[in-house]
């Protein structure tokens, strides 16, 4: 569903990239509480192998984002698709950046506490 020219809307999640999302392999995400202007940034598969849940009714991964969802409600939050990817590691990278250049893991203005990164950085080869 279009919102404006400019802006696309998949559930609550809002999106302004000309990617057609689901298209990738994942998004990074940022969640904003417009009460308190705590934010969270994440990211998000469309698609696991798990549970093939739906993406569009998503709302973070961290507990006590998901308390303060619970607690004043989904309309009390913007979710805001930042960029997708087409990999899991480009995905994990982009991740692991928006959370460093915001500061996100010093900074009391935000939900994250941790960063989960688990990377190959380069593969062996039998000689």
């Amino acid at each position: 569903m279009l919102t404006n020219d400019n802006h696309k809307s998949f559930g609550h999640w809002i999106f302004t990239g000309v990617d057609e999302p689901e298209t990738a392999f994942g998004f990074t995400y940022i969640i904003t509480n417009l009460l308190t202007h705590r934010k969270y940034i994440g990211c998000k598969q469309f698609v696991t192998k798990r549970n093939g849940s739906d993406w569009k009714q998503y709302m973070g991964s961290n507990k006590e984002l998901l308390l303060d969802i619970q607690k004043y409600g989904k309309e009390s939050f913007t979710f805001y698709i930042l960029n997708v990817y087409y990999s899991k590691r480009e995905l994990q990278i982009a991740e692991a950046k928006e959370i460093l250049q915001s500061n996100a893991l010093t900074s009391i203005g935000y939900y994250n506490q941790y960063i989960h990164l688990r990377l190959r950085v380069r593969t062996t080869q039998k000689t």
